[in-house]
C-alpha cells in the first residue's frame, strides 16, 4: 500500500498511535518501531529512490525550541517532484520533511521522554 506525499504525516500518527505512542510521554521502543514501519511505506510523488528523493535523518542536541533539553528527531526527507520546471537546469524538488520529535528531561531520574 502507498501513499501521497501529502498524506505522509498522517500516516505516520496513525502508525506511532498504533504502537501506543502519545504525546506528553513515550516509549522510545515503541517510537523507533513505529518509524522503522513508516520508512517502508512507499510513498507517492517523489524523486526516485535512485534521485535520493526518500531518505531519513536522525538529529539530537539541545535546541532552545526545545525548552534547552535534550532531544531526539527521527525524520524522513521526502523530495516532492510535482512543482517546477524539470527542463530548468537549475530546477531543485521541494523537501518535505515529516519527523518524530522526543524532549528528554534534564532530571536522570525521569528516563521516559516526551513528543510534540
Amino acid at each position: 500500500m502507498s501513499i501521497p506525499w501529502r498524506s505522509s504525516a498522517a500516516a505516520f500518527e496513525q502508525l506511532l498511535g498504533r504502537h501506543g505512542v502519545v504525546v506528553g510521554a513515550c516509549d522510545m521502543e515503541a517510537a523507533w518501531a513505529a518509524f522503522e514501519e513508516f520508512v517502508q511505506v512507499p510513498v507517492e510523488g517523489i524523486e526516485g529512490p535512485e534521485d535520493d528523493g526518500d531518505g531519513f535523518i536522525v538529529e539530537w542536541g539541545v535546541w532552545d525550541w526545545t525548552g534547552n533539553r535534550p532531544a531526539l528527531t527521527l525524520g524522513r526527507l521526502l523530495a516532492v517532484n510535482e512543482d517546477g520546471d524539470r527542463q530548468d537546469p537549475y530546477w531543485q524538488p521541494q523537501y518535505w520533511k515529516v519527523e518524530f520529535q522526543a524532549c528528554f528531561a534534564d532530571d536522570p531520574e525521569r528516563r521516559h521522554p516526551s513528543y510534540a
